[in-house]
């Protein structure tokens, strides 16, 4: 509404064109801020989730293969380092 404010004023001859691009600016930097603090917001829940520990496949429902720690354990517990379980 300022910047509209200012657009008119400059029509009528009471403001300059600098002024009516400073009030740009303006509404620039105010839509940048509002952007960066959105990104922010959803940094900062993702962050929570992930401090408590919520920020999981299976607690976000993805559609993906969860991986099962035991499974792995079982498949790997008797190999050595870069043999398998006979030795080879």
């Amino acid at each position: 509404m300022a910047l509209d404010g200012v657009r008119q004023e400059q029509q009528v001859g009471l403001r300059t064109v600098l002024d009516v691009l400073d009030q740009q600016q303006e509404v620039l930097n105010a839509e940048v801020s509002l952007v960066v603090a959105r990104r922010d917001a959803v940094v900062a829940a993702y962050q929570t989730l992930g401090a408590v520990g919520t920020l999981t496949a299976a607690d976000l429902k993805l559609p993906v293969d969860l991986y099962d720690p035991e499974k792995h354990y079982r498949e790997v517990r008797d190999k050595w380092f870069g043999l398998n379980a006979s030795g080879q």
